[in-house]
């Protein structure tokens, strides 16, 4: 067991850790399978999670599968895996272009290291099947979609989260103005923006 302190005096931090008997913990750690870290999400944050999605593709490599099953194992297991940490923060654009390129060579060559000669862009090859593509939705706008659900939770929610965030952060109903570490506020910010640019009142019926 480990004790992670915020802004604690070290000599406090090591009277309770003394008392509990926990050992000194640090950021970054992973709790239920996301990192947590201080600040903007960076590439840096994130490499255990794409390494994992890299290994899982390599290990199909050479599997007797038709483009159409390697389809579904991209939206199935790949996507399915992102898409939790998605619903947390927002991801490099950088890192989300690596798995984009990640996919789109194991579709085509079932190998994410090797390039395949095509004649149709994939942003076509990947639209939704009533565009004549493979419905692969792709990782950004997952991404964006999640955290836009995020922010309106956050903003309409009564929940325990929702209550902290807001108690937190906001100063009746506008946000503070005060540099905040957190990687999960720094996350929804551009999405909070979003949700009140594209909300209103309506009154009655």
């Amino acid at each position: 067991m480990s004790l992670y302190g915020s802004s604690t005096l070290l000599s406090r931090s090591n009277s309770i850790r003394a008392l509990l008997g926990f050992g000194p913990g640090t950021i970054l750690f992973i709790y239920l399978s996301v990192p947590l870290f201080f600040g903007k999400p960076k590439k840096i944050h994130l490499p255990s999670m794409a390494d994992r999605i890299k290994s899982k593709r390599a290990s199909w490599k050479g599997s007797l599968l038709s483009i159409m099953g390697r389809v579904e194992l991209v939206k199935s297991v790949i996507q399915g895996t992102l898409l939790y940490s998605f619903q947390v923060y927002a991801w490099p654009v950088s890192l989300i272009k690596s798995l984009d390129k990640w996919i789109c060579c194991f579709n085509w060559s079932s190998d994410i290291a090797t390039r395949k000669l095509v004649t149709v862009a994939w942003n076509k090859v990947a639209a939704a099947f009533a565009e004549g593509g493979l419905g692969i939705r792709p990782l950004r706008l997952l991404n964006h979609v999640a955290m836009l659900k995020l922010a309106w939770q956050l903003v309409t929610a009564e929940s325990s989260w929702a209550l902290l965030i807001r108690a937190r952060f906001f100063r009746g109903n506008h946000r503070v103005a005060f540099h905040v570490s957190s990687s999960i506020w720094y996350s929804l910010c551009p999405f909070l923006d979003v949700i009140t640019d594209n909300s209103q009142w309506q009154i009655g019926w």
